[in-house]
């Protein structure tokens, strides 16, 4: 058996070869103390519809329009045989796939276990924890951006009308003759007022589209929400929907503009920090890629029908005691994929 790569030395400061850098840190009592990174929770999953599968790669659903129109019965009509009387919705099917086993492993050898005064592999495992959520909110996040940008499920064109149709998802990247200007502006992420104008655009929109109320949430760039803290009409309660509910600017919380849900999401800012466009990466299914370039946007307002999160195995973590290595072997393991289900529940907020 081939020996592993990158065993985990906890003593490493930081992971650095140097005998010295390790007694140093060998010889401090902890006193039980784990300091370390945050424990960071999911923030996009949990927002979205999900499905479980049991078996296979994919899942197939129906993706459905709206019926023609009616007809008023005129005297002596039948409702089987004449013009006018049988109406059909317009169908297709979606499919969504999950990606390759996304996976953590590492190696704790028993020898410098016995060195440290603080439980190593409850490190490792917490950080792996947080490295599994931080990679699945950004594959959420660029699914709904990518929603933002798709095309209608069911589009206009041949018995197709336009009230059989649905709308395409908002974005002026994506969709710049269907989607207002608003959208768009170059002082998006960094004022208020401009973010204001885009939710209020979104809001609009969302409403003329039947979207029911109450149901929209918008992701924010964190440096975007504490703009709209500072903004005290947000937090006056004389123009809450429920008095004592919509901000707290001691606690830097504001809840809703417009009847939008507002969430801070360092998601959303690493998929735009991303260094280009995103080409993708090995294990993500070809079938339904990640790619685009998400450079431009600042933020996106969604329902949860937007996207599905098709699950073949949420996270687990497995432990076992590697004998001829004398070593505890931690792996961890998520099998997911994202893909979009709704355009026309997304709306995406942009910089030109």
């Amino acid at each position: 058996m081939a020996a592993p790569l990158g065993t985990f030395r906890p003593a490493q400061t930081p992971l650095a070869d140097s005998t010295a850098n390790e007694i140093a840190l060998q010889i401090r009592m902890y006193l039980g103390e784990l300091v370390g990174a945050f424990n960071v929770q999911r923030q996009i999953s949990p927002l979205l519809d999900s499905k479980t599968i049991e078996a296979g790669l994919s899942w197939q659903s129906p993706a459905y329009g709206h019926m023609s129109e009616g007809k008023y019965h005129l005297e002596g009509e039948s409702v089987i045989t004449d013009t006018g009387y049988l109406h059909r919705v317009p169908l297709t099917d979606k499919s969504y796939f999950i990606d390759k086993p996304f996976t953590v492993n590492g190696l704790v050898p028993d020898f410098y276990e016995f060195q440290t005064h603080y439980e190593t592999r409850e490190v490792w495992m917490k950080q792996a924890a947080e490295k599994h959520v931080k990679v699945n909110d950004m594959k959420a996040a660029r699914r709904l951006i990518q929603a933002a940008r798709s095309a209608a499920n069911v589009p206009v064109g041949g018995d197709v009308t336009a009230d059989m149709a649905t709308p395409p998802g908002a974005s002026v990247i994506g969709n710049v003759a269907t989607t207002p200007a608003a959208l768009s502006s170059a002082t998006m992420l960094t004022s208020g007022a401009t973010l204001l104008t885009g939710l209020q655009a979104v809001a609009q929109l969302a409403m003329e589209r039947e979207i029911p109320d109450g149901q929209l949430i918008a992701l924010l760039h964190p440096a975007q929400y504490f703009n709209l803290i500072n903004n005290r009409e947000l937090l006056d309660r004389d123009v809450m929907a429920v008095p004592g509910t919509n901000g707290d600017f001691p606690n830097a919380k504001v809840y809703m503009a417009y009847g939008i849900t507002l969430k801070p999401s360092t998601a959303i800012k690493r998929v735009r920090d991303f260094s280009g466009a995103y080409g993708g990466t090995t294990g993500e299914n070809a079938s339904a890629s990640y790619a685009a370039d998400y450079s431009k946007n600042a933020g996106i307002v969604f329902t949860r029908d937007a996207v599905l999160r098709l699950v073949r195995k949420d996270m687990e973590m497995q432990m076992w005691y590697e004998k001829p290595r004398f070593a505890h072997l931690t792996t961890s393991r998520i099998i997911d994929g994202y893909g979009v289900k709704r355009p026309e529940c997304a709306f995406e907020l942009s910089t030109p």
